[in-house]
């Protein structure tokens, strides 16, 4: 009976080593596991912040790509060419259009307004004086079309002087005037 009770006593150790033995191991294994899922948890963050830096970078780069489509458009709309032939020959149709009698064209020198070097850009004014002799029915017009024109055209002075003798509706109009030219450095 003492060997029995030996038996059960070493058996009973062995249990308790086994099993206390055992939920150590358990233990450590469950909070390896813990530590495991926080890692999963935070590269999952990590990775679903990529996707949306990811989505915010094409999204940016579709803008920048339409944006740059629009300045280039704007910039053909904008700007002349340097030619400032095709500047005038546009006024001359004009007041062709408008049976306008014109009496002067004077296109002077190019000349530079502003430069962006860090753009590699100038840009330059082409000025024009104009000199007719016109009502103010045709004035009005012609001026209507120059301001309405897809390209930029400023309009820098106006001279009018009252028609004279039997003729007093026809003025002499003098108009200063610059279209711009953008031009690469």
């Amino acid at each position: 009976m003492n060997n029995r009770r030996t038996f059960n006593l070493i058996l009973a150790l062995i249990l308790v080593f086994l099993l206390g033995g055992g939920s150590s191991v358990v233990l450590l294994k469950t909070k390896s596991l813990k530590k495991v899922k926080k890692d999963i948890e935070k590269v999952e963050k990590g990775i679903k912040a990529f996707g949306d830096y990811h989505k915010r970078l094409e999204d940016l780069k579709n803008r920048r790509e339409r944006l740059t489509m629009e300045l280039s458009k704007k910039e053909k709309q904008l700007f002349w060419e340097k030619d400032s032939s095709l500047f005038i020959g546009r006024i001359t149709k004009i007041a062709k259009d408008l049976s306008i009698e014109f009496f002067t064209i004077d296109s002077y020198s190019i000349r530079e307004v502003v430069s962006y070097p860090e753009l590699n850009l100038k840009i330059l004014e082409i000025p024009i004086k104009i000199g007719m002799r016109v009502d103010f029915f045709k004035l009005i017009n012609f001026l209507k079309i120059v301001e309405n024109w897809e390209k930029f055209v400023k309009i820098k002075d106006i001279k009018i002087q009252s028609g004279t003798g039997e003729d007093i509706y026809h003025h002499r109009i003098t108009i200063s005037l610059s279209a711009y030219v953008k031009e690469t450095m």
